[in-house]
């Protein structure tokens, strides 16, 4: 374990990893987890931020082409293609 993560376990009695823990919010794979890495470089957007931007979108968002510029862990666009995008670019 890395101190990064020896921290991050101590401060909140979990482990990093654990942290990282994200859910599909709706569509056709709504309620699978997701995890990206243990990684302090990799700030998952939250599940919150991601209803309210896929509330704004959700008429647009049908048979698009959806780009995940700086996807990290890819949930923005897992969370497109669970909703019906055509075909998501994932950039990192």
């Amino acid at each position: 374990m890395n101190t990064v993560e020896q921290v991050s376990e101590s401060a909140s009695g979990r482990s990093s990893f654990e942290n990282n823990k994200m859910r599909v919010i709706a569509g056709i794979y709504r309620g699978r987890n997701l995890r990206s890495p243990p990684s302090m470089q990799v700030r998952p957007t939250s599940d919150r931020l991601r209803e309210t931007l896929f509330n704004v979108l959700a008429p647009r968002i049908q048979d698009a082409r959806f780009l995940d510029l700086c996807a990290g862990s890819g949930a923005v666009g897992i969370e497109a293609l669970s909703r019906g995008a055509a075909h998501v670019t994932f950039v990192d």
